[in-house]
């Protein structure tokens, strides 16, 4: 699987854009998968936001983080529209914005690296990242709004990527 680079370091050149297309329909996968994409982004210390599709989706994927993988702890927040963003204690016990925010229906409120897009447009605050994750379901209406984001990227003239996902 390719899930981001190894590199740490922020990129100092344009957007970089990895499109990640689903091929089957697996109960959970594309979130399961999501889960796996921040854990190994939040290893890489990239400050992380979560687009949801919806609210339940939102819901789950906080949920998910829990569970999903039983050895690590990634520090998440929930983000819904109308809410402010929480902090967290670091190890020094100072207050700081949790890595990984998850959000429906607002855009995050501190700076973030990378956007994991989940909706099936291209939100207006798409600009702000270094790196964004865009993921396509299987599903034929899925596959119609990935093509439209992909298009309008490739009008924005950012570096795009492809990675077919299998399971």
């Amino acid at each position: 699987m390719t899930v981001l680079n190894s590199s740490s370091e922020l990129p100092t050149s344009p957007t970089q854009v990895d499109f990640y297309i689903f091929h089957a329909h697996y109960v959970q996968a594309l979130e399961r998968f999501v889960c796996r994409l921040i854990e190994k982004a939040y290893q890489q210390k990239h400050q992380i936001f979560v687009l949801a599709n919806t609210e339940a989706q939102a819901k789950l994927l906080d949920s998910l983080l829990w569970v999903v993988n039983p050895d690590s702890f990634i520090p998440h927040s929930l983000l819904l529209a109308g809410q402010e963003e929480t902090f967290c204690l670091n190890g020094e016990g100072k207050s700081q914005h949790f890595p990984v925010v998850i959000g429906y229906g607002t855009m995050p409120q501190s700076t973030r690296t990378l956007l994991i897009n989940l909706a099936e447009t291209v939100p207006d605050f798409f600009a702000q990242f270094q790196r964004i994750a865009e993921l396509v379901a299987p599903e034929e209406s899925a596959r119609i709004a990935g093509r439209q984001r992909f298009r309008f990227y490739r009008e924005q003239q950012v570096v795009l990527n492809s990675h077919d996902i299998s399971k």
